[in-house]
């Protein structure tokens, strides 16, 4: 990352980035990077640096989530109301967001499990309950080809 991009914004500068933002949230404005740039006596590619700068990114976000703080009720009464009544796919942004299913597993963590599965066995061979299982399994393999 470059020394630009780290760089903390004066008080100035943050203000610059602050006025950009709100005046694009705001539908009827919606102010082009010249003409903000021009309103505070700086050029577009200034602006555009301190926009996109971490701590420019970092007002954005703050400034983005102030604004949405007071929307997140009927969003969520709205993803309730369509998750109840069938739609799968709110169902599952429900559940993300309420955070109601652990993190799946990783492909490498059930590779691992796998493994050291098969190492088990190896070591120590089958239990008595994995045989029963097989032995269910191949009568039931077999009772399907007498009917066959």
């Amino acid at each position: 990352m470059s020394k630009e991009k780290q760089k903390r914004l004066s008080e100035r500068q943050q203000r610059m980035v602050k006025d950009y933002f709100l005046r694009n949230l705001d539908e009827s404005e919606n102010a082009s990077q010249e003409t903000v740039a021009k309103g505070w006596g700086v050029s577009r590619k200034t602006l555009n640096l301190y926009i996109n700068s971490f701590h420019g990114q970092e007002i954005k976000n703050e400034i983005y989530k102030e604004v949405t703080q007071d929307i997140y009720p009927d969003y969520l009464s709205v993803l309730k109301a369509r998750a109840l009544s069938g739609s799968i796919k709110h169902m599952e942004l429900l559940a993300k967001l309420l955070d109601w299913f652990p993190a799946a597993k990783s492909k490498q963590e059930i590779t691992t499990r796998i493994i050291d599965d098969e190492d088990n066995v190896q070591k120590n061979g089958y239990t008595t309950e994995q045989i029963k299982e097989l032995e269910a399994l191949l009568d039931e393999d077999m009772q399907e080809k007498r009917i066959q």
